[in-house]
């Protein structure tokens, strides 16, 4: 049998090949282990996130926004179209407009009416009525 001293050896050794095994690193500087406190940082972040009633209210608002760009979008293509229609009566109208200026000033005809002025009667030279209705 072994001495008791030999024995003494042994557990001696056993006990400090244990806390020398077991003591090697600390779960603070374990690498697997402060990933997984990262994680379970991370999770615990990410529900309350979640349970938020924040998150749903900025979808909401953001579903608001959303039909409003949309409606505006809509009032903006029907007041561009108005915008055109009114440009192009202008420009209509400034034509009409010039039209019969250019008539007036040549002596013509304004509108197919004879201007007031062929309408009076002029005497020929041997007094006799050359115009008029």
């Amino acid at each position: 049998m072994l001495s008791n001293r030999a024995l003494k050896h042994g557990c001696v050794g056993l006990v400090v090949v244990t806390l020398w095994l077991g003591g090697c690193s600390y779960p603070e500087d374990d690498p697997v282990m402060l990933q997984l406190n990262d994680i379970e940082n991370r999770l615990e972040q990410v529900e309350r996130i979640v349970h938020n009633d924040s998150l749903i209210e900025l979808a909401s608002v953001d579903q608001q926004v959303a039909e409003e760009i949309r409606l505006l979008r809509g009032e903006v293509e029907t007041l561009q179209h108005l915008v055109n229609e009114a440009r192009q009566q202008q420009r209509n109208l400034y034509n009409d407009l010039d039209r019969r200026v250019a008539s007036v000033e040549l002596g013509g005809v304004v509108g197919g009416a004879a201007v007031a002025g062929a309408a009076v009667e002029t005497p020929g030279a041997s007094g006799v009525f050359l115009g008029g209705t």
